[in-house]
């Protein structure tokens, strides 16, 4: 019988998780939490051979709080999981030296399937790449935006250059972060050059319509 802690700030997954979980004859969820800063305590009065991790909790990192667990007890099995397709999550996790990372987006069965065989000593880790979305998913507007950001504009530089207001590049920057996945314009710009999805080029040209 393996014995499980779930991290989740989400009371409704949490829930839905710790009962899909529970419900398995070879698992038995022994603690829920919603911060990932609680789980040192936890291990300590519930002992475990496995934690499910949320990347975001409530009042801190799920990853930042895996690495320290994983220092204090090299031998617990920790997998991380996030809804948001950041590919500096996974290099993140892999650094912390967790075993397996997964989205969210995973089916029940798969997700179980996972544990099982990270709890056997295997690793599972998603491409670190996030997904692309589709060109047809951002207006033009958008596009002027992620370019300019992408070529180095601060969100003044860029409300001057198209003639908007900052507050308004700040929401076509949130809509961006939106569609993509991203936890931050930094990561959303990294990857969107590095993967080829925009190309950098010295322009000085006008971003008016």
């Amino acid at each position: 019988m393996t014995r499980i802690t779930i991290v989740e700030d989400q009371t409704i997954l949490l829930d839905s998780l710790a009962g899909a979980i529970d419900a398995e004859d070879d698992f038995t969820v022994v603690d829920r939490l919603t911060d990932a800063a609680s789980i040192h305590a936890s291990v300590r009065i519930h002992p475990v051979e496995m934690v499910l991790m949320d990347v975001v909790t409530e009042n801190s990192s799920g990853l930042k709080e895996s690495a320290i667990l994983k220092q204090n007890h090299p031998h617990l099995k920790v997998v991380v999981f996030t809804a948001m397709p950041d590919a500096a999550f996974v290099q993140e996790a892999q650094e912390a030296g967790v075993d397996s990372f997964v989205y969210k987006n995973i089916s029940t069965p798969d997700l179980l399937a996972l544990l099982r065989s990270t709890m056997q000593g295997e690793s599972s880790f998603p491409p670190a790449s996030a997904p692309r979305f589709g060109a047809n998913e951002l207006n033009q507007r958008e596009m002027q935006v992620l370019r300019l950001v992408c070529a180095g504009y601060s969100r003044r530089e860029i409300a001057k250059k198209m003639y908007l207001s900052e507050n308004t590049i700040k929401s076509y920057i949130s809509q961006l972060l939106a569609k993509s996945g991203f936890s931050s314009v930094a990561r959303l710009a990294l990857w969107a050059v590095s993967s080829g999805y925009i190309v950098v080029q010295d322009d000085n040209t006008d971003c008016t319509d």
